[in-house]
């Protein structure tokens, strides 16, 4: 993901944008008045006015949201029958309508045909998990949904359950015999024939079970909500893959990974047969601090302050997470359940809690018979809190690993941008100028007028001896202008699998709580939409989208043979 710094063109492109969707707002006829229909509504209203493409809400718009939505509705077609999908193909052509109208025929008939199968899928499950499996009978059961059918009737879909329960006890249960170290297992039923064991294969049904209730318990919470946030997710990505609607949960886990810190206790918590469980406190944090909150402390109930505990038994992590964090200076009272069984409730001050993983850091690597020190720098994302310029930002932190490193006298960096997804625009072109003197760093194309360079920002070098940069297939955006600058420049030597990610485009992320009118203030909050507003390019005039960054020297890895 890369979020563009807020450049002084670009505001003023924002300002004329914002101006010309009020007035398109104030346009709009009136509608039904509630939460979904406004966010869906801002959402249209902010892509049609800022998106990098001018997409026309029309009948091959809908199409494009109609196979998004129903891939992800039932991505593995295991609930919806042919006929069902066969009728809500009638909306194929229909949902710019519902958009323009604010209605949701489509998406509340999905919805409804969805809910009716998900019940009925919990029977049939019920049915086949009690009716035992013939484990030594040899079956084919397609795991790519790519290449499976809807079934046509209820036998069809019995029978699918039927296979995908079988294939989930027998992967159990060979998981368990690898742990036994058995030797080598050529496929899942000559396993079973080979090396039958009642006692793996009740711990493989039992596993399997957990498995299932789990996933109709993910399934069966919030679906209407999720089901919504489908659906404005399938409009946004209709527009291009890297644009996407954040509900409000998401919108805070994604300033939470962005700046690597939150407000909250400072424990690791896990869902765990129906109970929350302390899993780690974070070192330094206001729970640390405390010293009361200890791992292995099951959280039965949440109060704010002297206010009424909430009992959070049974609830899913995200809700009780919800309830846990809270502002700075604010009190959250838990009352845990020791593993020895002793009650107690803790008073906890929220404070400000640094997640140290998504910082910045370096080692200093020697190689005994060479006699040569080499520095090594890992990022695991290019992180900038956009909301305080004070506080930590990649470009700074790893100007300051550099500097550590030189004065160490090193041979060589090698910088790991292995996994590194991307983040804040501005910090890659400020890394970048770290290792070069001067010169521009990368092109970038925008809906409308010319083309920019973005120049290094800083006339002088940071370190300038011999530079590794290691990719791989998840390696994407920002990382790929770094890397990519750098090969251009012969700046670095670029290792890593056959290419990088392949994504040449920049998103902004818009608060769409900022776009609201005074009358839909209420719903609040409404989340945020992160749309592509530019196209990048290298210095060389080349692109990164699909095709990455290729690397000068590549070294296959695991990812390579998936």
């Amino acid at each position: 993901m890369s979020i563009s710094a807020t450049f002084a063109r670009s505001y003023r492109v924002f300002s004329a944008a914002l101006l010309l969707t009020v007035f398109a707002d104030c346009a709009r006829p009136e509608r039904a008045e509630n939460k979904e229909q406004v966010i869906v509504d801002l959402v249209v209203g902010r892509l049609q006015s800022y998106h990098f493409s001018s997409t026309r809400i029309n009948d091959e718009f809908s199409e494009r949201v109609f196979t998004l939505f129903m891939k992800r509705l039932d991505h593995q077609k295991q609930f919806l029958l042919q006929e069902d999908y066969d009728r809500l193909q009638e909306f194929k052509q229909k949902i710019d309508d519902d958009i323009e109208e604010g209605k949701f025929v489509f998406v509340k008939l999905a919805d409804s045909i969805f809910q009716k199968w998900l019940s009925e899928a919990r029977k049939v499950y019920d049915k086949v998990i009690q009716k035992g499996h013939d484990f030594e009978r040899d079956e084919e059961y397609e795991l790519d949904p790519e290449k499976r059918k809807y079934s046509k009737n209820e036998i069809e879909l019995e029978n699918l359950w039927r296979k995908m329960v079988k294939y989930q006890i027998l992967i159990n249960y060979v998981n368990k015999l690898k742990t036994l170290q058995k030797g080598k297992i050529s496929s899942l039923t000559a396993a079973y024939k080979k090396y039958k064991s009642e006692k793996l294969l009740k711990e493989a049904i039992d596993k399997s079970k957990k498995y299932f209730e789990r996933y109709f318990e993910r399934l069966e919470d919030n679906r209407e909500i999720e089901q919504i946030d489908l659906y404005v997710n399938s409009i946004a990505n209709a527009y291009d893959p890297h644009t996407l609607y954040l509900p409000p949960q998401k919108k805070e886990d994604f300033d939470i990974a962005m700046s690597g810190k939150l407000e909250g206790i400072g424990a690791l918590l896990k869902e765990e047969d129906g109970y929350i469980r302390v899993v780690e406190i974070v070192p330094g944090s206001a729970a640390w601090r405390q010293k009361e909150l200890q791992p292995e402390d099951t959280i039965l109930k949440v109060a704010q302050g002297k206010g009424e505990p909430v009992d959070i038994v049974g609830a899913r992590i995200r809700d009780a997470v919800k309830l846990i964090r809270g502002r700075k200076d604010t009190e959250v009272r838990l009352t845990v359940r020791r593993p020895d069984g002793a009650l107690l409730v803790i008073p906890i001050i929220r404070d400000v809690v640094i997640v140290e993983e998504t910082y910045a850091k370096s080692a200093l690597l020697s190689h005994k018979d060479k006699k040569k020190k080499i520095g090594y720098v890992y990022l695991p994302k290019f992180y900038h809190d956009f909301r305080d310029n004070s506080a930590r930002n990649s470009a700074t932190d790893i100007k300051a690993e550099l500097k550590k490193l030189k004065a160490e006298n090193v041979d060589g960096i090698i910088l790991d941008l292995r996994n590194n997804g991307g983040g804040a625009l501005e910090d890659a072109v400020k890394m970048t100028g770290l290792f070069i003197e001067q010169g521009p760093i990368l092109q970038v194309k925008r809906s409308s007028g010319p083309s920019g360079v973005l120049e290094d920002p800083d006339k002088g070098i940071v370190y300038d001896g011999p530079v590794i940069v290691l990719i791989n297939r998840f390696s994407a955006s920002a990382s790929e202008i770094l890397a990519a600058t750098l090969q251009d420049y012969k700046r670095a030597v670029i290792i890593g699998s056959n290419n990088s990610f392949g994504k040449g485009t920049v998103q902004n992320l818009l608060d769409l709580n900022r776009f609201a009118k005074l009358n839909t203030v209420k719903y609040q909050p409404f989340g945020a939409l992160k749309y592509t507003m530019q196209k990048f390019y290298r210095i060389n005039g080349g692109s990164t989208q699909y095709k990455g960054v290729e690397p000068d020297i590549m070294l296959p890895d695991e990812y390579s043979y998936l």
